[in-house]
């Protein structure tokens, strides 16, 4: 998060200030960590308002405790995120992005499960309709299952964000890097017949993008694979990419 800041001017203190952001306001994907260590990055002055589910604020107040640190240093402004939501910033003042909500199937962080104090079953997963103006984006970093319901809501896009997190499901078992599948770890590997490759090439309106992607994927420095999903017209995303909506 922090590099990501320092990499856009926009998104830095305002004018003549030494601290605070750009940032108006947060959606959360889910309460795994590395969708929300990045909060405590933007705590001087107080974090700016943060939308999500009742399930991911118990989250990250009872297991993880974020939200009772960001308390310390400012006022914490959770806002439930669920349906067609008008995003506002702290002063209450619309930002011109409206959020709809849709939940995903997904699991309580690892971090909380099996915890006496877990929290209950919920919405611990979501995929975001980001609508600017006329333009919508749909966002699902995190995808555990591919049905036609979800291709339906997608299609409606113009752009689609969506999990591109592992080109396989024993990708990490393979090179020793842990004991957990990429469906143990609540995400559809690319490739296969029931792959994300193949559900996306059924999908032929809106610009799709891969995101989420992890550090093991040999998409970064496999060319057959680079060209394989290319041909599927079908993009890699990186930090900077820019998505012009008309």
């Amino acid at each position: 998060m922090r590099t990501q800041l320092a990499a856009r001017s926009e998104l830095g203190p305002p004018p003549g200030a030494l601290r605070g952001s750009g940032v108006a306001a947060i959606a959360l994907t889910n309460a795994d960590i590395d969708h929300c260590a990045g909060l405590l990055v933007l705590r001087e002055g107080g974090a700016p308002p943060i939308y999500g589910t009742e399930a991911m604020r118990r989250s990250l107040t009872e297991g993880l405790s974020i939200l009772p640190a960001l308390s310390a240093y400012g006022p914490v402004d959770w806002r439930d995120l669920s349906g067609a939501v008008e995003i506002t910033d702290a002063d209450g003042d619309p930002i011109g992005v409206q959020v709809t909500a849709r939940p995903l199937p997904g699991q309580a962080p690892l971090y909380v499960r099996g915890r006496t104090d877990a929290p209950p079953e919920g919405d611990h997963c979501l995929g975001l309709a980001i609508r600017v103006g006329d333009a919508t984006v749909a966002y699902a970093p995190g995808v555990r299952a591919l049905d036609d319901p979800l291709r339906a809501w997608l299609a409606d896009a113009d752009v689609v964000l969506i999990d591109g997190t592992f080109s396989v499901d024993d990708e990490l078992t393979a090179q020793g890097m842990s004991e957990r599948t990429a469906t143990d770890m609540g995400h559809v590997p690319l490739l296969g017949d029931a792959g994300t490759l193949a559900f996306l090439e059924r999908l032929d309106r809106p610009r799709r993008v891969l995101v989420h992607i992890n550090n093991t994927n040999p998409i970064w420095d496999d060319p057959a694979l680079r060209e394989r999903v290319a041909h599927a017209d079908v993009e890699v995303g990186y930090d900077g990419l820019e998505i012009p909506l008309r």
